[in-house]
């Protein structure tokens, strides 16, 4: 399938969130390996044929034996390990609302069930938003069972959250994108996401809140998750990295970047004035999967671009005490930049950054200003003639330390100035989608060749796997090393990775 095609598939799904259906109670079957399938008798008997689902293989299991609770753990746990797959979802909500259904008739669970019954809508609008056509069907009987024993009653736990969430969705499907993002994202608690005590317990999240994160990121492309980083291990990344950046202000390097604001090299880099990005060692406490695997904020990152994804970015940006603000940029271009141009053919992002903050982003240290809905390449240059006169909000978002930012990585944003007599050191973590490089912010190993060659550009690459070859002969040729000692020993096939 074409990139044309994939965009107006993903436009077409757009189009069915939180549209109603004509009811109709026909016997569904729970969802595997991507897709539902109605079958005439107790519709728990599709057979599994995915190896790499096992949690939703055995929810299906015990909703063939009956035991729908039991069913629904695993169905949340599938849904926490593959997030981007709607049929999963869509196996959440078919839980509940069969639960829910045979309680209410037998007059039993009526409040558990009303509060149960709105996070199975909110389950069947991810797996629509998700792709997963046929919880459009389960949708309208989750809403009819839902309006038969609670007349009137409204379809979220946050009512007027929901109302002005769906209609922003309402206006990206009609093309309206400004005014989307000016219905939904005009402050910063229009734009934050908390978890429950119940999903911080349980190590889960809620329909509602994926359906929040999925319909925030699309219309503002920013979201604050508050609260769900390891505190104690940021200390120790703080302290570790505390001890990193001394050294490096005190070397060569940073007197070069004092000089020169555009200084650039393999692991360190300059973003503005007094403002500097250095590549984390891939060692403790930095490579925790506390940090890099966190369950919540990884399944959120996963259910945007899937678990094939890879760590791009993986840094700090401090700021120093004192200095100007940045300038408005994007981390990263659009991918095909003039072929992509205009709201109807908006694509999936190439990557989101979760910057987690090492101390607490306030008013005083300098937090990141964003301009809300400016993912959206809706015409050449559009966001940066209107820079000085926006027609979306610019919204500072204070973090507090625990709390992250996430974004996709193509808004413009900016740091603002550090009014603290204290450094703002945060995390920095782009995670993409396999096949995406950021080949844009900082710069690669080269060969002393490559000084010599007049198309730098066209040659990059290879010269950078030139560059690992040269080394590998010297080590060969002038150590006693053997290659083989520092080579991966790890058998695996390379397409069988997953996060």
């Amino acid at each position: 399938m074409g990139m044309s095609n994939i965009v107006l598939c993903m436009v077409a799904v757009c189009t069915k969130l939180f549209v109603a259906s004509t009811f109709q109670l026909e016997p569904a079957g729970y969802c595997q390996d991507g897709g539902c399938k109605d079958v005439e008798n107790d519709g728990y008997n599709l057979q599994h044929r995915n190896p790499n689902e096992e949690y939703n293989k055995i929810g299906i299991e015990y909703a063939n034996k009956g035991n729908i609770g039991k069913a629904r753990e695993y169905f949340r746990a599938s849904a926490l390990q593959e997030p981007h797959r709607g049929d999963v979802w869509a196996n959440i909500g078919l839980s509940i609302k069969d639960e829910c259904q045979e309680a209410l008739a037998n007059n039993m669970a009526k409040k558990k069930c009303r509060k149960l019954l709105r996070e199975a809508v909110a389950c069947f609008d991810v797996g629509m938003q998700l792709g997963n056509e046929q919880s459009r069907n389960m949708r309208s009987n989750a809403v009819e069972v839902l309006r038969n024993y609670f007349p009137g009653d409204c379809l979220s736990s946050d009512c007027n959250r929901y109302k002005t969430e769906k209609k922003a969705i309402k206006l990206v499907n009609e093309l309206k994108h400004i005014e989307a993002v000016n219905t939904l994202c005009k402050t910063k608690k229009d734009v934050t996401i908390e978890f429950s005590d119940w999903e911080l317990a349980h190590g889960l999240i809620s329909c509602e809140t994926s359906r929040r994160f999925l319909i925030i990121m699309r219309v503002c492309g920013v979201v604050v998750a508050k609260d769900i980083y390891n505190q104690p291990l940021l200390d120790r990344i703080k302290s570790d990295h505390d001890g990193i950046l001394d050294e490096f202000l005190s070397s060569d390097k940073y007197n070069k970047m004092v000089q020169n604001d555009q200084f650039e090299e393999e692991n360190v880099a300059s973003r503005g004035e007094s403002r500097f990005e250095l590549k984390f060692p891939l060692r403790e406490p930095y490579t925790d999967p506390r940090l890099v695997a966190q369950r919540h904020m990884l399944a959120l990152v996963k259910s945007v671009l899937g678990d094939r994804i890879e760590l791009d970015t993986f840094s700090s940006v401090t700021s120093l005490p004192g200095k100007t603000q940045q300038g408005w940029h994007a981390d990263v271009g659009h991918l095909f930049g003039r072929l992509m141009l205009g709201e109807h053919r908006h694509a999936p992002p190439p990557g989101l950054i979760v910057a987690v903050p090492l101390v607490d982003l306030s008013s005083k240290t300098g937090p990141t200003e964003f301009v809300m809905g400016s993912h959206v390449n809706i015409d050449l240059d559009y966001w940066e003639s209107r820079e000085n006169a926006p027609e979306t909000a610019h919204l500072i978002l204070e973090a507090a330390m625990g709390s992250a930012v996430v974004f996709d990585m193509r808004v413009k944003h900016r740091g603002t100035r550090n009014k603290s007599d204290k450094n703002r050191p945060l995390v920095y973590m782009g995670y993409v989608r396999e096949w995406y490089t950021d080949k844009v912010n900082f710069k690669e190993k080269q060969t002393r060749a490559f000084d010599d060659l007049r198309l730098k550009k066209l040659f990059t690459r290879l010269d950078n796997r030139k560059y690992t070859e040269i080394l590998e002969e010297i080590v060969a040729e002038e150590t006693s090393v053997d290659l083989d000692d520092l080579r991966s020993k790890a058998k695996y096939r390379k397409v069988n990775l997953k996060v």
